[in-house]
């Protein structure tokens, strides 16, 4: 067993000493990712804060997938940038508003831009979806005029 803050005596004692030697009646926990521990201590109406260094949780940085799409409003042709979140094509479908299907273009992993022919749409508002490996990566709207 790990005691991180209490005695395990309920009571009103420890703020500005040792966590290990307070007393308190914790009813929820909390851990951030930096390694800092919230305990609300119901009888006292107040939210202990511990810190133990141990329990920082390293992670990685993990680049967001990135879509972007211009002009937009436009008139003939878009082009998508994008930063696919694995080595995977991913799969642009657009929709008009109601929800028919009325463009799909693979995006190849391998690139990172793509010009899309849209002249053939109407004037409206579509909907765009970029999906890879079952996943919506990205979704969003387009003005053709």
């Amino acid at each position: 067993d790990l005691t991180v803050a209490g005695t395990g005596v309920q009571g009103f004692s420890g703020d500005g000493g040792p966590a290990t030697n307070a007393k308190l009646k914790p009813d929820g926990v909390f851990l951030d990712k930096n390694g800092t521990i919230y305990i609300a201590d119901i009888d006292n109406d107040r939210i202990r804060i511990v810190y133990i260094p141990k329990l920082v949780t390293p992670y990685e940085t993990v680049p967001m997938p990135l879509v972007n799409i211009y002009p937009n409003p436009t008139n003939n042709e878009l082009t998508i940038e994008y930063n696919l979140p694995t080595k995977d094509d991913a799969t642009i479908q657009i929709t008009d508003i109601i929800g028919r299907l009325v463009i799909t273009k693979t995006l190849s992993s391998q690139k990172q831009k793509e010009v899309l022919d849209i002249s053939r749409l109407s004037p409206g508002v579509y909907l765009y979806k970029v999906v890879q490996n079952g996943a919506s990566i990205s979704t969003g709207r387009i003005l053709k005029e």
